[in-house]
């Protein structure tokens, strides 16, 4: 059974740093794996083009899980769930957009995420620009 997200309380910023905290670790063993990938290719060498295949590495790790069931492993941890404001299945869109404007939120020293401490709905700017918003699951959720 999939609660309606005006059921569940919305995800406090704490919560979501914490998640952060465990995907970091994780997507640092990604981003490590991918760079042994290629490194036959880029011998260790910097360049625009490995920054940016690294990025579009870091985009699918966290699209890929948003659109197959809303929760990357630290969200699962935390009970976090993205969800469309719509209640439809998060598209490729929304996952593009809310990763872009969370890479900006960040840039911004952070302002992007604090911006949920002042917004009545929990919303940072990426759920805001995404039509997207993150949920707390019930304890029981994994049960049902």
């Amino acid at each position: 059974m999939v609660e309606s997200q005006e059921n569940l309380p919305k995800a406090a910023l704490w919560r979501r740093f914490a998640a952060m905290v465990y995907d970091s670790v994780l997507l640092f063993a990604v981003l490590w794996l991918a760079g042994i990938v290629v490194y036959p290719i880029t011998h260790g060498q910097n360049s625009p083009v490995y920054n940016l295949y690294l990025f579009v590495v870091m985009f699918l790790y966290f699209s890929w899980q948003w659109r197959h069931g809303g929760q990357t492993l630290g969200m699962k941890t935390w009970r976090v769930q993205l969800r469309a404001v719509s209640d439809q299945p998060v598209t490729w869109w929304q996952t593009l957009v809310r990763f872009m404007i969370s890479v900006v939120s960040l840039l911004a020293f952070g302002l992007g995420f604090f911006w949920s401490l002042w917004d009545a709905q929990r919303r940072t700017w990426h759920d805001q620009v995404s039509n997207t918003q993150l949920v707390v699951l019930p304890k029981d959720y994994y049960r049902m």
